[in-house]
């Protein structure tokens, strides 16, 4: 009986010790992704200007495009060229839970998004520069 409890701390001290070391990999990963916000800009950029010089939005009248936040390359580009070109553009809304929806934002509200670099822990809804319209008209956008 001895035996199974040494193996048992033993599997409990190798556990540990390799969620301290994915920690500590998850840490400095993210601090190199921070450490590059202005490449992440610049390809968001970048991925804007292709888009914009292409043949590939004309006759687009609907996109679906994530808010980006966190380490990920900035969708914010996308997003003003979609208002620009008046597409219509789908945005994901956390729901209840896990539900996720999507939700059509208008050319004025696409521009009040903002990149969240620091997204609060466990969400994925972004945050906004500036709350525009009335209760009644932010419930009805959620709502469609």
């Amino acid at each position: 009986m001895a035996h199974d409890g040494q193996a048992r701390d033993d599997t409990d001290e190798t556990t540990r010790a390799i969620m301290e070391h994915k920690q500590a990999a998850r840490k400095q990963a993210y601090a190199r992704r921070r450490a590059h916000a202005q490449s992440r800009a610049q390809a968001g950029e970048q991925c804007a200007a292709l888009l914009g010089a292409s043949t590939l939005l004309d006759g687009v009248h609907t996109a679906a495009c994530y808010v980006s936040m966190g380490t990920e390359i900035s969708t914010m580009p996308l997003l003003a060229l979609f208002a620009r070109r008046g597409v219509r553009t789908m945005v994901p809304r956390l729901g209840s839970g896990t539900q996720i929806g999507w939700t059509a934002v208008d050319a004025s509200e696409l521009r009040t998004l903002t990149h969240a670099e620091k997204p609060a822990h466990g969400t994925a809804a972004p945050r906004r520069a500036e709350r525009a319209g009335t209760r009644g008209q932010r419930a009805r956008r959620m709502a469609t």
